[in-house]
């Protein structure tokens, strides 16, 4: 019961720890005022860059820590990386009321610390809680992935409350973008990353209590290789000396047996004269073969899952260097970056979209806030769905709807202002549980051990096309116009969706 307890206690913790690493999720909300701000003050700053590029560097930034983070962690432990990592968060957003002056300043914080903080932070804190609750594993990844959609709720709620509480319309038109033409948005613009720098503060302390005193005495112990293979359900051959008694029956040999055993992921060799005591499992063994090289094969039935079984039954356990090699990592590798794409457009890009046919603020700010709400619901429906009917499944599906509501987004902006704020909440639906999907799916393709430079691994593939997409929307946007950039992140979903697809066909599920 106190172990129960204190593995709910890490699941709380780390879903506080990681609420404010949501930056791509209320960036979106934040972006007009920037850019508002930048270019009321287009005189006096020394070198102007797009407000787009904070955005685009913190992704890359943290994809780059996340494939440092694995071996780090080995090295100094999960707790250690945890708290650096939130060391550097504090310090990249309290730093920005006085980088935000100058451009380049705040892409370096705000996007590149920012991003390498978040890099160390989600991963280890990932790992920290699938250790503690191993037979929950879906579930457990949508519960957490709730922590950043209510950072972003707070955040863009704080963002209005501080920047613009008078509810002012956007009324400056320049070319065919919208900004902010009133002084007091402007000058409360450094004032919000002093607010939020002390929320961000107040949760992440408040995550890393409850998070280190709920695994404190738990084994969370990462597996050796065997126990790897073992948790796998793959079978170990041993090499066996040869002695005088070798030319006796195999079942009275000495063997080494892997057993699978999900809920513990633990590996139990007893050497026994006549024949092994069986803990934990019922095995069917169908042939034991000698192959003349001090080799015991032992072939056997694996047993069948409890029905409702939640556990995440990995794939194979492979190290980056060994998942490189695989076609499957590179197919994993096209959807993230086309569905980061879409997830840019929608995160960066919906406000100011929607302002070109809606210019109450707090009607666009309420509908980024009620898209946030729909995903605090909707991320641990997304973890159910990967228990219940695959992880894979699962992505294939939110591809699908994620391409058909930024198409419908294009279509319903101008004719019906109010259907197009429906959309833009669903799309938030389809495209915010990224990260966790492909977390979970890069998990279950690739195994637990080397989950968090896999992860950036596989997520390695966008930092060329982030560091692009400033420009990508900036030059479709002066010359094909909105609509034409949205339909690409349409196109882009549907794309990860084939992509999804024809691996469940030529890498069929192994139970």
């Amino acid at each position: 019961m106190a172990s129960t307890y204190k593995r709910y206690l890490v699941l709380i913790g780390a879903t506080s720890l990681i609420s404010p690493l949501s930056l791509l999720s209320y960036y979106g909300n934040l972006l007009p005022y920037l850019a508002s701000y930048y270019y009321a003050r287009r005189d006096k700053i020394s070198l102007y860059l797009d407000p787009l590029w904070p955005a685009s560097v913190f992704r890359c930034t943290f994809t780059i820590a996340m494939l440092f983070t694995s071996p780090f962690e080995l090295r100094f432990g999960i707790r250690r990386c945890i708290v650096a990592g939130v060391l550097l968060l504090w310090i990249s957003v309290m730093s920005c009321y006085f980088a935000v002056q100058e451009p380049l300043a705040l892409v370096l914080l705000f996007g590149g610390t920012h991003g390498i903080a978040v890099g160390i932070i989600y991963p280890t804190t990932l790992k920290l809680l699938l250790q503690a609750l191993p037979d929950k594993a879906g579930l457990a990844t949508g519960l957490l992935a709730t922590g950043p959609v209510a950072g972003a709720l707070i955040n863009i709620g704080v963002a209005f409350a501080v920047i613009n509480p008078l509810d002012k319309k956007p009324d400056l038109h320049v070319d065919n973008r919208v900004f902010f033409s009133d002084t007091h948005i402007i000058e409360n613009v450094p004032y919000y990353f002093l607010v939020m720098g002390a929320i961000i503060m107040f949760f992440t302390s408040l995550g890393v209590i409850l998070a280190f005193v709920g695994s404190y005495n738990l084994n969370l112990k990462a597996p050796n290789r065997k126990e790897k293979l073992a948790e796998n359900g793959h079978l170990l051959t041993q090499p066996k000396e040869r002695t005088d008694n070798s030319a006796k029956p195999a079942n009275d040999s000495n063997r080494d047996i892997c057993l699978k055993n999900p809920g513990a992921a633990s590996l139990k060799s007893k050497h026994i004269s006549e024949k092994y005591k069986l803990q934990d499992t019922v095995q069917t063994y169908n042939t034991v073969s000698d192959h003349g090289n001090g080799e015991l094969t032992i072939n056997h039935k694996a047993p069948k899952e409890k029905e409702g079984s939640t556990q995440l039954v990995v794939q194979a356990e492979l190290s980056p260097l060994e998942a490189i090699k695989t076609g499957k990592l590179w197919c994993l590798w096209l959807c993230y970056v086309c569905t980061s794409h879409t997830n840019y457009l929608q995160s960066n890009l919906y406000k100011q979209y929607g302002q070109l046919a809606i210019d109450n603020d707090s009607l666009l700010v309420m509908t980024g806030l009620f898209g946030m709400a729909v995903c605090f619901v909707g991320r641990p429906c997304v973890g159910l769905s990967a228990d219940k009917f695959g992880i894979r499944r699962t992505s294939i599906a939110i591809c699908l709807f994620s391409s058909i509501f930024m198409a419908l987004m294009v279509i319903f902006l101008r004719r019906c202002p109010s259907l197009f704020a429906i959309l833009v909440v669903l799309e938030f639906l389809a495209v915010s549980p990224q990260n966790m999907i492909f977390s979970l799916l890069t998990t279950f393709e690739f195994g637990k051990t080397h989950c968090a430079s896999n992860i950036g691994l596989v997520s390695s593939g966008n930092i060329l096309v982030l560091l692009i997409e400033p420009f990508i929307a900036d030059g479709m946007i002066m010359t094909v116009g909105w609509d034409w950039l949205f339909l690409t992140g349409s196109i882009c979903a549907a794309v990860a969706m084939v992509t999804l697809m024809a691996i469940e066909i030529i890498y069929p599920k192994q139970s």
